[in-house]
Order: C-alpha cells, then structure tokens, then sequence
C-alpha cells in the first residue's frame, strides 16, 4: 500500500503539477486523521466498555455484601430483642421474693439479660472501591455520592 502512494506521490511531482501534488497530499493527510480518530473512538468504545464491566462487578460484590449485612443485622436485631425479652421478664419480678419465685427462671432470665451482641458490618468491596482507583467507574454520581458518606459515616 505505501509502494503505491509512493508512485502515486513520485508521478504527480515529476508531471510537474503542483496543485494536483497538493491536493493529493490533503487527501492523505485526511485518510491518516480519520484513520487516527477511528483508531482512538475504538480504544474509547472497549475503555467504555471495560470500565462498565468493571462497574458491574463492583457492584454485584457490593451487593453481595449488603445481603449478608442485612441477614447479621437482623440476626443481632433478633438476639438483642431476645435479650431484652429476658430484661423485661427481670423487671416484672422486682421486687424479687426467693420464696416464691422459680430460681430456675431468675437465674436464666440473670444470665440471657447480661447479653448484648454488636452490629460489624462488612465493608471489604466498598474499601476497595474507594481506597483504589476505581472508583470513578461508578457512572452513577447519587450512587457514588451514597458509597462515599457511607465510608465516611461510622455504622
């Protein structure tokens, strides 16, 4: 193909035609820029592309992980709700007289009642969102906006 522009080239300058020399060599340097800004419109359509993969990813992991804090919320939720089932049950014996009260209940409503569980929720994918740079994958700015208080809040 070069051999051919070549000759192309090397006949217009020997025919002693100058405007036709130059309008061929608009016409090349046209077909080289186009050739440039397809070549990067493609390298920006794949980028595009892999960055929307990438996004997804994030995504589903952080899903992922939102599932499973929300069933250990409601877990501790119910083991704390227990334990303040057996508080009130405590409460309701005050004042406590040993002679009539079951010192099998007292002492399994005593033991449930000092229980307290906490909520440590698991951050992995959006520490890893945020502390790379991937960050800027996210297309949607609410949702970038959202991950980036909830990384600043404390649980």
């Amino acid at each position: 193909m070069l051999r051919f522009f070549r000759n192309i080239r090397r006949r217009l300058l020997d025919s002693g035609s100058l405007r036709k020399y130059l309008v061929y060599a608009i016409g090349e340097i046209f077909l080289v820029m186009v050739g440039i800004l397809l070549a990067l419109q493609v390298n920006n359509w794949n980028k595009d592309r892999l960055d929307r993969q990438r996004e997804n990813q994030f995504l589903n992991q952080i899903h992922k992980e939102f599932e499973i804090n929300k069933v250990q919320l409601q877990q501790i939720t119910a083991y704390n709700q227990e334990t303040a089932d057996y508080c009130n049950k405590l409460i309701d014996l005050m004042p406590i007289d040993l002679t009539t009260v079951n010192l099998d209940s007292l002492g399994l409503y005593i033991g449930k009642s000092g229980l307290w569980w906490t909520f440590e929720p698991s951050e992995g994918s959006i520490d890893a969102l945020i502390n790379t740079s991937s960050f800027e994958v996210i297309s949607d700015e609410e949702l970038k906006n959202f991950i980036g208080k909830m990384e600043r809040s404390c649980w």
